[in-house]
């Protein structure tokens, strides 16, 4: 046996995401996951359970009661708790066995959704039989309380181990390799974890190690029914970034990687790859950013364990490990003194990189370089030589301008996705709080405005009576001001016609997804044009309403920054349309609101404009010399897709 302290961190990762993986005396970390407020009912909850009142006779309560049965149980101490359930060691009578006893907090007062992510997390982890992976041993319900019993681990969580101190290489690597090999065999059976971190990770009195915690666990064939389109749950610091996105039909495998790779970081540098000071800083780094080597955190960790981190940790998931099992033979390979299978960034990469964050250094120095070959090794044929080297100059020059619209187009993607994931984030609280007030709700949606200046504005929208069951209507919108912030609450009789009817909100909930508006003149936010993005949130399968964020049309002014690498020219520009060909962004200050493409007589009569035209309505990547209808000039216009929005961009170029 060892100390309670210790098997009170042991069995903190067994209460998992639904308990918010803490022991009693053990605050939750700065960038978990979790609402913004203390749900409301806690207290009556606690009160329905016995904390407040006697207990009767069977029944368990919270600390403080002497009833020792559970049912089967005889209960020893509690060893954990958090949010949602409770674990205790108890002794089996009937089988005279010790064991962990998990069951709801709340009893009979347990919500639909909690019942099933807690019976979820039976189902998975009763379904594996693994050395790796802490078993189930019964599932039932006693008293009105659901609960499941499992092996007791004498131990620590990995969490706990690490907490003062990074481990040895060696022995993280071994303790990883282990760990994914029961990830792997978790896989193999259909079973995606979905929030391995180091608190899950228990190690026995042998220090093996052991994974828990199965409440957010994914089922590959089947929809577990549990989240909504949009919604995310997990831990920030060990989320992928599909993930973090809320985009449940990229999470698979490859996600359980990138959670190895960040608690091998974890472990190795001493703190998670990511980690802001709240959750939604910690989101925006695992979408945005790069993690820092880990060497550079701790110079003891060898240069083939960190590519085996930094290759867990790849953005796309077809750049990590195919598999868990993958990753545990590369770390076997390390550990065995073998060459290992993943690969550093080369020089050449280094080199591409480079030219991408100074196009106009790399162009210089190639002219430079060719022109230096060609004066030195040509000589006599140095005109002949020089004209040759300017042709391939110009279409390196060509090739890179291609790339470098295709590198514009999905930098202004990655930031429109960030953009998003704001409201998307509020939508996924909103699914799960139903306790606001409108002062509260204003409140927070100012933070969110202050946190991001590129946003105009904000605004909740509710179907009638879910806001409030005595308010028809609940429609409140803030936004930028010359003067600061104002709020407006979108109803009759200042605005016709009703919100409900307005396309931002009708048409995220009859197509039950995110999406983004036409360009349009917002009466609420002062005549201003803009865009919308728009995301629905449910509950229980059941549209609630509509959480929006405006971008003024002034946000397209950063293209003519990030195209200045392009050296356009005096005449260069660029402009983007919708899907239908709607002018987004466009010089010409004629061209809004709404004008398409299609309508100007030029690229109905040209053909290579009216190829032009569809194409980028088709979302294709190419190049089309024609000449321009604004300037006059025969022009490259160079076009690429803006991925998540479906619009399109197009650089223009004269020749």
């Amino acid at each position: 046996m060892v100390a309670g302290d210790e098997r009170r961190s042991q069995a903190a990762g067994s209460v998992g995401a639904d308990a918010g993986g803490a022991s009693p005396a053990t605050p939750p970390p700065a960038d978990a996951l979790t609402l913004p407020m203390q749900p409301p009912g806690a207290e009556a909850a606690k009160r329905a359970i016995g904390e407040t009142s006697a207990p009767r006779e069977g029944e368990i309560s919270l600390p403080g009661a002497r009833v020792p049965y559970f049912g089967d149980y005889q209960l020893i101490e509690e060893i954990a708790r958090g949010g949602m359930g409770v674990v205790y060691k108890a002794q089996q009578t009937s089988l005279n066995r010790t064991v962990a006893l998990k069951m709801i907090l709340a009893g009979e007062l347990a919500g639909e959704e909690e019942v099933k992510r807690f019976y979820t997390e039976a189902e998975a982890a009763a379904k594996l039989d693994h050395r790796g992976i802490v078993p189930i041993y019964e599932v039932g319900q006693c008293e009105g309380r659901h609960y499941f019993s499992m092996a007791l681990v004498e131990g620590q969580s990995l969490a706990a181990k690490v907490a003062r101190a990074p481990l040895e290489s060696r022995e993280a690597a071994a303790t990883i390799r282990a760990v994914a090999e029961a990830v792997h065999y978790a896989h193999q059976k259909g079973v995606i974890h979905r929030d391995l971190k180091p608190e899950n990770i228990l190690l026995d009195r042998e220090g093996q190690p052991r994974i828990t915690d199965f409440g957010l666990a994914k089922h590959v064939k089947g929809d577990s029914h549990l989240t909504s389109t949009g919604q995310i749950l997990g831990t920030p610091s060990y989320m992928p970034p599909e993930q973090a996105e809320g985009n449940l039909d990229a999470i698979g495998p490859a996600s359980d990687v990138y959670a190895l790779g960040a608690v091998l970081y974890r472990i190795l540098a001493g703190r998670p790859p990511f980690q802001a000071a709240n959750a939604l800083d910690t989101l925006m780094q695992v979408l945005g950013q790069e993690p820092v080597a880990p060497r550079r955190l701790n110079p003891n960790v060898p240069r083939d364990l960190e590519t085996i981190v930094l290759k867990c940790l790849a953005k796309n998931p077809h750049r990590r490990y195919h598999s868990a099992q993958d990753l545990a033979d590369d770390l076997g390979r390390y550990l065995a003194g073998e060459p290992i299978r993943a690969r550093p960034v080369g020089p050449a990469e280094r080199l591409w990189r480079w030219c991408r964050r100074n196009p106009a250094r790399a162009i210089a120095a190639g002219v430079v370089l060719l022109s230096l070959l060609v004066v030195v090794v040509c000589g006599a044929w140095f005109h002949r030589r020089l004209a040759e080297q300017l042709r391939q100059t110009e279409a390196a020059e060509r090739q890179l301008q291609s790339t470098l619209t295709r590198e514009i187009a999905e930098r202004l993607d990655s930031d429109l996705r960030q953009l998003a994931a704001v409201p998307r984030l509020m939508a996924a609280t909103l699914a799960e709080r139903t306790d606001w007030t409108e002062e509260q709700m204003e409140a927070w949606v100012r933070a969110a405005l202050n946190k991001d200046s590129r946003i105009f504005g904000i605004c909740v929208a509710f179907e009638p009576r879910q806001f409030d069951p005595r308010r028809e209507d609940c429609a409140l919108y803030v936004c930028r001001t010359p003067g600061g912030m104002t709020t407006k609450r979108l109803l009759p009789p200042a605005y016709h016609p009703l919100y409900r009817e307005w396309p931002w909100y009708s048409r995220p909930k009859q197509e039950r997804r995110a999406l983004w508006s036409e360009p349009f003149v917002d009466e609420g936010g002062g005549n201003v044009p803009m865009l919308t993005y728009s995301v629905p949130f449910h509950r229980h399968g059941k549209f609630v309403g509509v959480v929006t964020a405006d971008l003024a049309m002034e946000y397209f002014q950063v293209l003519r920054g990030w195209l200045d690498e392009l050296h356009l020219g005096r005449e260069g520009y660029a402009f983007v349309i919708s899907p239908t060909g709607t002018f987004i962004s466009h010089p010409e200050p004629t061209y809004h609101l709404p004008y398409k493409v299609t309508e100007i007589s030029e690229f109905q009569t040209d053909e290579r404009l009216t190829a032009l035209a569809r194409q980028m309505l088709a979302r294709e990547t190419g190049r089309v010399t024609a000449v321009d209808p604004w300037t006059g000039r025969l022009s490259s216009f160079l076009f690429a897709p803006v991925t998540s929005t479906g619009w399109s961009l197009a650089v223009v170029i004269g020749e």
